[in-house]
């Protein structure tokens, strides 16, 4: 099964991400995000119960690092290059930079969520029947 970890820190968009996602047969974690770092995050890392072949982060969460910033030191954790979507309401073009050197999909909020599952399809190549 497909397993996707969604990070934000509004309740609502995890449920709602969550909720659809695996009405289509996805397995999905959803975390608000806590601001960790060093060791914290190798933890938080741990939790995630092994690596997810997507990830689902806000560009804008509670503390030092953005979304781009946490996916690239999930990658270093992880030793791989896991697919990230990076969500954002900010359309600058530091938030475009961030997200093209970090080599992550973006999305602008507010995002369908046909147009998100679409995106992951693409992706990962999986489609509703496949994502089991």
């Amino acid at each position: 099964m497909t397993r996707i970890v969604a990070i934000d820190d509004e309740p609502a968009i995890l449920q709602a991400i969550g909720d659809y996602l695996e009405h289509y047969g996805y397995d999905v974690s959803t975390y608000a995000y806590v601001n960790v770092a060093g060791d914290e995050f190798a933890k938080f890392c741990n939790n995630l119960s092994g690596q997810p072949d997507l990830i689902i982060i806000d560009y804008r969460l509670p503390g030092d690092l953005t979304g781009a910033q946490i996916i690239k030191n999930m990658r270093q954790q992880y030793k791989s290059d896991i697919p990230a979507i990076l969500f954002t309401g900010d359309i600058s073009k530091k938030t475009a930079g961030d997200a093209e050197d970090g080599d992550l999909y973006l999305l602008y909020k507010p995002v369908r969520m046909e147009t998100l599952r679409t995106t992951i399809e693409e992706i990962l190549g999986t489609t509703p029947e496949t994502a089991n």
